[in-house]
């Protein structure tokens, strides 16, 4: 099932989505385009209680394609396991 950004459905839908061949070994990485930080969630707001999420495509403060972001995502979502603050012992000026 397929549904536009403001409701269209089925061929219509797709005029308003992102569509990419990933058939490069480059290609299968995070995108970090202008303006789509707010579709990024935090380790603890999956919408479920018990449910921790963990990776650079996450709001992690520094939300970019790389090992580095995915390490402070993980380390997030430790903490968020733990019932700890997002960056409790978590050093850094790139955090929000």
């Amino acid at each position: 099932m397929l549904c536009g950004t403001r409701g269209e459905r089925g061929a219509d839908a797709l005029d308003t989505q992102f569509i990419s061949a990933n058939v490069d070994p480059s290609d299968r990485y995070v995108q970090c385009a202008p303006g789509t930080d707010r579709y990024r969630f935090r380790a603890d707001e999956s919408g479920y209680d018990n449910l921790f999420v963990a990776g650079d495509w996450t709001d992690n403060g520094l939300n970019a394609g790389c090992i580095e972001a995915a390490t402070l995502s993980g380390l997030q979502a430790a903490n968020a396991v733990l019932g700890r603050s997002r960056n409790h012992r978590i050093a850094g000026n790139y955090l929000g």
